[in-house]
């Protein structure tokens, strides 16, 4: 099976800095811009199967990469949720929060936020959903979801350790993975690549 993993496009509230976790906000010109550039360099991928996260931005991401093509959402796939940082920039965070938000980036292991989920939370739905994908589907498969998910993903394939999770790639809006995985074991072939919003800007 070969894994298409994308992250969603740019959205009102990447552009205004504010934390969206389980939050949503619509694409901008930008994030529809780029989707419609990536849609045209994997164009030529017959995709057996297409899949989302259920929050907005990923399912309208998703629809312009394949408008023809039923796609089917799992909760598996959704962004860590961040509880009550939701919606607010980091300058607007509680003091307690701002804490809270450091471990984020630090110490993954210990990162709770309220009302949020754990890393470790999320890892487990996400690896739910690849169970379910290994036992049912089969080809080139796309997956829309979101920059936790990918990283957790990129970890499992590379075999690190969690605490690893935010060393590079970079998962920038629209980014392009591509996993040859046979339901245990994961390659990685493309590694977040935005070679595509590149060549249509005319870098």
């Amino acid at each position: 099976m070969k894994l298409y993993i994308v992250r969603h496009g740019q959205t009102e509230w990447n552009v205004e800095k504010r934390m969206q976790g389980w939050g949503d906000s619509p694409l901008t010109q930008t994030g529809i811009r780029d989707a419609g550039l990536l849609r045209e360099r994997i164009k030529e991928v017959p995709f057996d199967e297409a899949w989302a996260s259920p929050l907005k931005r990923a399912e309208q991401t998703a629809d312009i990469l394949v408008p023809d093509q039923q796609i089917h959402v799992h909760e598996g796939l959704k962004e860590m949720r961040l509880g009550s940082m939701e919606g607010k920039r980091q300058e607007d965070l509680h003091p307690s929060e701002k804490k809270t938000w450091q471990t984020f980036w630090e110490d993954p292991e210990r990162f709770q936020p309220n009302g949020g989920e754990t890393y470790g939370e999320v890892e487990k739905r996400v690896n739910g959903f690849l169970e379910d994908i290994s036992r049912t589907s089969s080809g080139n498969v796309l997956l829309v979801t979101h920059t936790v998910v990918i990283k957790l993903l990129i970890n499992r394939f590379e075999d690190r350790p969690l605490r690893r999770i935010w060393e590079p790639p970079y998962v920038h809006e629209t980014c392009l993975t591509i996993v040859d995985w046979d339901g245990t074991n994961g390659k990685i072939e493309v590694s977040c690549s935005i070679d595509h919003t590149k060549a249509g800007r005319g870098w």
